[in-house]
């Protein structure tokens, strides 16, 4: 499986949808953590947006997952970056990823 960064911006003219949302937003993120393909999430501090890094067989499969978040459906995301990512240091390099991938972030050895 591949990583990816996905980033969301927000707008503050959708604020009110998004907080109508959050539960469902976070039903759908929980599908990922039971599913052992979140690595994290979260808003950023000053509510610009957030970042999600999550796996997924393909950048495909990861769009269409997008796609399907409650916030997106509502039109409530005002941008969205999706970026394939290996992780070279830190946690996420020490075979901390998702369960069932197998393997290194990094590759082999």
């Amino acid at each position: 499986m591949a990583i990816f960064a996905v980033t969301y911006s927000y707008g503050p003219e959708k604020a009110e949808t998004r907080a109508e949302l959050l539960d469902q937003h976070r039903g759908w993120l929980r599908r990922f953590d039971e599913e052992g393909r979140i690595l994290g999430a979260g808003v950023f501090a000053d509510k610009s947006g957030a970042l999600l890094v999550l796996s997924a067989a393909s950048l495909e499969e990861m769009e269409d997952e997008l796609a399907k978040d409650p916030f997106a459906e509502a039109g409530a995301i005002h941008g969205t970056v999706v970026t394939e990512w290996t992780p070279n240091w830190g946690a996420f390099s020490q075979g901390l990823v998702p369960e069932g991938n197998g393997q290194s972030p990094c590759g082999p050895g």
